[in-house]
């Protein structure tokens, strides 16, 4: 529930629309603007006048608050609106008949309690052909709304299944601390010069939640993505916020631990709604992903306008059509027509071409957001708990919602999870060989996310996990600030009984030995070429600590040897690196540093002194060692003066076992001359069976097979084909 306050965002609003906004805190037409800021502002810090204020909304309008609430207080205007649609309350038409999504949203600004992030009127929007326009209101506001209320959608009841699917909430929540504590370990998530995070952070994180294969508790349906995924939601969502160039844990983790099961899961299911870098189905093509976060928040809201019965079971095809009869006409993947008006049609004839409109619009709804669906609910929904799934020999039919997906959509219900953990009872068992077995259903949160920081996560199972503490956790732990007393007090307090005598002596002697360890934060260390460049470095005078055979520690007093150059190693090391599409590799000659060189022999064949090349067989070979592709790609990036080519980074994902499959189809360009012709051939019902997409906004594809047809089609419109096309390159950049 973070919201945006509205008192820095009131200037930028017209005059005009700050009257209206005024009205609900009892403002006239005829205020200055400064009076309608002040009015506004004034309401906004009296919580009874805020109360009295949503008093005044109308159902839609309460709602529109409430999912704001739920979102973490900010949404996609566009996924707002579909949200708006499936809950079955009235939208009031506007004088040119069915009200588009800006039009809703406008009128909802105007009334207001929402805001936008449009640049220029934070109280209108209008379509963008850009970056996301977000709807949001105030945090004081947000404190104030309810839940959101649903129309129950009409559908009937399905067969209850022999076999379900579904995660408990301490085996969701085990891998939301997991996810959490793998940010805070890396040091958060940097960002790019655009803003985005960096790719390499979210492989770091994914590679410390040991989930570069899918999460090892997902059994039913194994979600490949799952860990990335995961981060891309936490960015979205207000558990991470943004702290000069990295995201960062808003609040500590045990903080997170401590929140009620469906706060825990429901910043990360609408973070999820945001994401715009995935898709739960292949099939569906790039151009169609701005889409998603509308196709997700209808969705939840679907699963939230279901009967409330938690004993039901609901087919999953039904959902689809049931959702289709409330928002097919105005939300699809691929583009919506206009439905027809009435002109001169007799009645019969309007009908019928309303029912051939609402048969194409459903034929679409069949290929495309039926089946993304069934990803959407066996991906992500499954995934975060929120859905229990009827199989029919392992393929999804039916759908529930789960108690923890009622106790999100349906705070208002007071949904009891489950009883509170026995506290007499041990939340896990300490075995002699290091394995920590955790009894799931005895563990608090807390206790969790005590132990996702100080031992190794082994695999999760509905009941059960288990751990292993070692060395490199123990460490970790109490680099985090933990003692070794509070260690030990923590895994007896989990026990209830007293650890192994080796397990407890094991633990001592590697807390011993972490403070045997001298950590130099200023020291000054020499690395030579050559073990004989160091003995003629001390002949000449220099003086310093022996450190294996090419370096040197020197004291604060000790003289350092005459250097031609140095090179700091504590500091960014040079960008000396110069990669070609081939794979060849270019490193100046001398070699600015001691380290380029033995980097570059493990991954790539040495060509020349100062020139390497990368093929399958070296970086094969690498990966064979124990080495990880990521290493490269981090070593590329940190080293190379400009970035290196993308077809390059993909060979190399290739090379070291990261298959990649790409679709062609032969197809034929149709360009258009003018934006008249472009429209009238890309929303012609007569045309749509012989057109493939959209490639640009003159250019359609067409179907190789069909363009004989489409050709005598054109004619008889008067359109001749020319079968010239004038290629431009920047189309390709």
């Amino acid at each position: 529930m973070a919201g945006r306050p509205f008192d820095q965002h009131l200037p930028r609003v017209l005059a005009a629309e700050l009257k209206k906004m005024a009205r609900l805190w009892g403002g006239h037409a005829k205020m200055r603007k400064e009076e309608s800021i002040a009015t506004i502002r004034e309401g906004l810090a009296d919580p009874v006048r805020v109360r009295g204020a949503i008093a005044q909304l109308d159902p839609l309008e309460r709602c529109a608050l409430a999912v704001l609430k739920q979102a973490g207080g900010e949404i996609e205007y566009h996924a707002l609106v579909v949200a708006l649609r499936v809950s079955g309350w009235k939208i009031p038409r506007s004088r040119y008949g069915e009200p588009s999504n800006t039009d809703v949203i406008n009128v909802l600004a105007q009334r207001g309690f929402l805001l936008t992030t449009c640049r220029g009127n934070p109280a209108s929007v209008y379509e963008h052909s850009g970056e996301s326009v977000l709807a949001f209101s105030d945090p004081r506001m947000l404190a104030q709304a309810g839940a959101p209320h649903y129309c129950p959608l009409e559908i009937s009841p399905s067969a209850f299944p022999t076999t379900v699917a579904y995660r408990s909430p301490p085996e969701v929540v085990l891998d939301l601390i997991g996810a959490l504590r793998a940010v805070e370990h890396v040091g958060g998530l940097g960002t790019t010069q655009k803003g985005t995070v960096r790719v390499n952070d979210v492989r770091k994180v994914a590679r410390a939640m040991r989930q570069e294969n899918g999460p090892s508790g997902v059994e039913a349906f194994p979600f490949s993505d799952a860990a990335q995924v995961l981060v891309h939601a936490l960015v979205c969502s207000e558990l991470l916020s943004l702290k000069g160039t990295s995201w960062t844990l808003s609040a500590s983790l045990d903080e997170f631990a401590e929140s009620p099961y469906a706060e825990q899961v429901r910043p990360v299911a609408y973070g999820l709604v945001k994401v715009e870098n995935w898709s739960e189905w292949d099939a569906l093509p790039s151009y169609e992903m701005r889409h998603l976060p509308q196709a997700r928040a209808a969705l939840l809201a679907a699963l939230a306008a279901l009967p409330v019965d938690g004993d039901t079971f609901y087919g999953i095809d039904d959902l689809g059509w049931a959702l289709f009869e409330r928002i097919g006409g105005h939300f699809s993947f691929r583009h919506v027509p206009y439905a027809p008006r009435q002109y001169r049609q007799t009645v019969e004839e309007y009908a019928q071409e309303l029912e051939a409109w609402r048969e194409r619009l459903r034929q679409g709804w069949e290929e495309s957001e039926q089946k993304w669906r069934i990803q959407a609910l066996s991906t992500w929904l499954y995934y975060l708990g929120v859905v229990e799934l009827g199989l029919d020999r392992h393929v999804p039919v039916s759908v529930r919602l789960t108690a923890l997906g009622r106790a999100l959509l349906h705070p208002e219900l007071e949904t009891a999870l489950s009883a509170q953990p026995d506290v007499q009872g041990a939340a896990w068992v300490i075995q002699p060989n290091f394995e920590v077995v955790v009894y799931l259903d005895q563990a608090r949160p807390d206790q969790l996310a005590f132990l996702e920081r100080h031992a190794d996560r082994m695999q999760a199972q509905r009941h059960m996990a288990q751990y292993r503490l070692t060395r490199d956790s123990v460490y970790r732990g109490l680099e985090s600030g933990t003692s070794l007393d509070e260690l030990l007090e923590g895994l007896r307090a989990g026990t209830n009984q007293a650890l192994p005598q080796n397990v407890e002596v094991e633990v001592r002697e590697w807390a011993s030995l972490r403070e045997q360890i001298t950590l130099y934060r200023r020291a000054r260390l020499i690395a030579f070429s050559s073990p004989q460049a160091r003995q003629a470095a001390l002949q000449a005078g220099a003086s310093g600590v022996l450190l294996g055979d090419r370096y040197l520690r020197l004291a604060p007093s000790d003289r350092a040897p005459p250097v031609r150059s140095s090179i700091d190693y504590a500091r960014p090391l040079p960008r000396c690196v110069l990669a070609s599409e081939d794979g060849r590799i270019l490193v100046p000659d001398p070699l600015p540093d001691l380290l380029i060189a033995a980097q570059l022999d493990i991954w790539a064949e040495r060509v020349h002194e100062d020139i390497w090349q990368f093929t399958a067989s070296s970086v094969e070979a690498a990966i064979r060692e124990g080495r990880r592709i990521d290493e490269l790609l981090d070593l590329l990036d940190t080293r190379s003066r400009r970035s290196i080519p993308e077809l390059l980074r993909l060979a190399l994902r290739a090379w070291a076992g990261e298959r990649t499959t790409v679709h062609m189809r032969r197809v034929t360009v149709l360009k258009c001359p003018t934006p008249e012709i472009f429209e009238a051939v890309k929303a012609s019902a007569r045309l749509e069976p012989y057109l493939c997409g959209v490639l640009a906004p003159d250019l359609l594809l067409v179907d190789t097979d069909q363009v004989d047809a489409l050709r005598m089609l054109l004619a008889w419109a008067g359109v001749e084909v020319v079968d010239t096309l004038p290629v431009r390159k920047d189309r390709l950049g």
